[in-house]
């Protein structure tokens, strides 16, 4: 049929044909069939264009949730308190790492239970100082409120006996590295590691991924520490991705390494390795968060939040 008729339809044995104009209608169509129909009606064009209605209604739809999901998510960063600025400065002895101290901290998140009731612990300076949590419980929180990203709702945490929230945010937190999941962008190896910190010379990067132990496979790649990465890691293996963000940790010498959960599938000779060569105790605490029991093998002191909340 030509393009002046709309639609030819076989329907129980009969031929129904849709012209815009009768004129229009084919020679060899049977004369029987020539009877011109300016206005028809068939279900199935009736059921099509109700489907096609509700597909379009439907992509709506689902710009509308996702414009809900953004303003959910602005939310809670406007929930978020404002960080203060200035504050006192941390003291340090000497060139040792910082020593933690949680005092009866309890936290919650907003109309949630509490996350923390009442915690009690300390961590030693220059120690290796294992957090066990559950997989679904606690682990980056307990990070971000050593951090200072978040505020307990009760207690005091203390570094080097100064309570935290009195302290200048971001002079303490250039003292401090923290570590989670990889977090890797697209630029070179180098630039990956330095990230924007113009201290930390080339030679101190070169002994960062050897301690981690991949400084063999970096070199062997085409540019070396030019080498530029894909975001999310390529042509790095997830597992080379982890200790890239451990070197990026222990890079500037930080007086706390926060190790949030990385370790946890990481395979066992890899963390071997890893505990063996990259800290440096005499001059920097390390606090690990993990779900892995294996893990905890490896610290010299450990606090279990399961065996804690028992007994809470």
């Amino acid at each position: 049929l030509d393009e002046n008729i709309l639609t030819f339809i076989i329907k129980d044995k009969e031929k129904v044909i849709l012209t815009k104009d009768e004129k229009n209608v084919p020679s060899s169509i049977d004369a029987n069939e020539k009877k011109p129909v300016k206005v028809a009606v068939a279900s199935e064009i009736v059921v099509a264009s109700i489907v096609s209605g509700f597909s379009k209604f439907g992509k709506q739809l689902e710009v509308y949730y996702d414009l809900l999901a953004a303003v959910d998510k602005l939310g809670h960063l406007t929930d978020l308190e404002t960080e203060k600025k200035g504050g006192d400065f941390l003291s340090y002895n000497n060139n040792s790492g910082l020593n933690i101290k949680f005092r009866n901290v309890s936290f919650s998140y907003k109309n949630s239970d509490k996350i923390f009731d009442k915690l009690n612990f300390e961590v030693e300076s220059g120690s290796v100082f294992g957090f066990y949590t559950s997989e679904s419980r606690g682990k980056s929180t307990i990070s971000d409120l050593i951090y200072g990203l978040r505020k307990p709702n009760s207690g005091i945490i203390e570094l080097n006996k100064t309570d935290l929230q009195l302290l200048n945010l971001d002079i303490y937190r250039e003292s401090v590295s923290i570590a989670s999941m990889p977090e890797v962008f697209h630029s070179t190896v180098l630039e990956n590691i330095r990230m924007g910190r113009s201290e930390i010379s080339l030679n101190d990067i070169r002994i960062s991924l050897e301690k981690v132990g991949i400084w063999d496979k970096i070199s062997l790649l085409s540019q070396g520490l030019e080498t530029t990465l894909s975001t999310g890691g390529s042509p790095l293996s997830h597992t080379n991705c982890i200790k890239l963000m451990v070197a990026r940790a222990i890079a500037n010498k930080p007086k706390l390494i926060i190790i949030d959960g990385l370790f946890d599938g990481l395979e066992k000779n890899s963390v071997k390795h890893i505990f063996n060569n990259a800290f440096d105790l005499e001059t920097s605490t390390v606090f690990i968060t993990t779900s892995n029991l294996d893990v905890l093998s490896y610290c010299n002191a450990t606090f279990n939040l399961s065996d804690f909340s028992e007994k809470v």
